[in-house]
């Protein structure tokens, strides 16, 4: 608070210095206004299928939401974004729960090529391979009606070269639906996967699904936040509209108080120098005048001096 005092204090010191301060105030309430608006990038991803997949399920959602291609450099070049107008209502807040609860972006990336090596290892490539057979079959699990999102994990045979008896082919699916109750059965999820992987039986594939409602969005409240933004944007534009004016009139008063100084000062300054000259020009007085009517004689002519040989006649006359 002291600080804040003597910045204040400091800046209208000099009515400049406080002048530049008063015009930067209502720019720098500006500026962090529009900061807090406006269009805001919420996913980044590689391919278009995947931008335009969020950008389909945030519209289902009732958000204005849009797409855009970035550089040719960046790794991620598509970019998603979400308009939350002058006075946003927390659209991006909504729209991140609905990207994490359908499980966007996805993290496909790990299904490229590894590119560590000229010539990859057998294990590299069969790992590469796996990965990308699981991506397949999650895709083709998310296109069953009210699949949120969905992860498959999956176990290949062990060479039966190796060993006698070797370990069969496995997997686990987990599987979040949108609806109560979904409109398939874990039998058919078992016989999708058993079908992608090469000695994959339908009763070793482990399935879990888990019923979750997706997030919903109020419009009212989205409209009520809106509206509470606006609100406080009002509240701090006349605030600063107030503090503006003020200011000004503080600086207006600061200027007229010292043009009146200076002008009671020249004022002053001008009587004493009256006075003086006043002082100068005017005729003795008093004290001064009976001494020059006392030395000065009938006509104002000077009296004659007696001789100093005559003063004792005159004395003897006077006895």
């Amino acid at each position: 608070m002291r600080f804040v005092r003597n910045i204040i204090h400091s800046s209208f010191v000099n009515d400049a210095t406080g002048a530049r301060f008063l015009l930067l105030l209502p720019l720098l309430v500006l500026v962090c206004l529009m900061s807090a608006c406006g269009e805001k990038q919420v996913a980044r991803v590689q391919t278009e299928g995947e931008a335009i997949e969020i950008v389909d399920r945030l519209r289902q959602h009732g958000l204005e939401v849009e797409k855009e291609e970035g550089a040719e450099d960046e790794a991620a070049k598509w970019h998603v974004t979400v308009n939350e107008g002058w006075f946003g209502g927390g659209e991006v807040s909504q729209a991140v729960q609905v990207m994490h609860y359908y499980g966007l972006p996805r993290a496909e990336a790990n299904t490229k090529k590894d590119d560590s090596g000229m010539f990859p290892s057998p294990s590299v490539e069969n790992a590469q391979r796996l990965r990308e057979r699981e991506a397949d079959m999650e895709r083709k699990l998310r296109m069953l009606p009210g699949v949120a999102r969905v992860n498959v994990t999956v176990v290949l045979p062990e060479d039966d070269t190796i060993k006698l008896d070797p370990y069969p082919a496995t997997a686990s699916v987990l599987l979040v639906h949108e609806e109560q109750k979904p409109a398939f059965t874990g039998e058919q999820v078992q016989s999708q996967v058993a079908g992608g992987v090469p000695g994959l039986k339908p009763e070793k594939v482990t399935v879990t699904m888990s019923y979750e409602p997706p997030p919903l969005i109020q419009q009212q409240d989205l409209k009520l936040r809106r509206r509470n933004n606006l609100l406080l944007a009002a509240g701090i534009g006349l605030v600063t509209l107030l503090c503006f004016l003020v200011g000004v009139l503080v600086l207006q008063s600061r200027r007229q108080r010292a043009e009146l100084i200076a002008l009671r000062e020249g004022e002053e300054l001008t009587e004493e120098t009256e006075e003086e000259e006043t002082t100068a020009s005017a005729p003795l007085t008093g004290e001064r005048a009976r001494l020059g009517d006392a030395s000065s004689g009938a006509g104002g002519r000077p009296l004659p001096r007696a001789a100093p040989g005559n003063a004792v006649e005159d004395s003897a006359i006077v006895k």
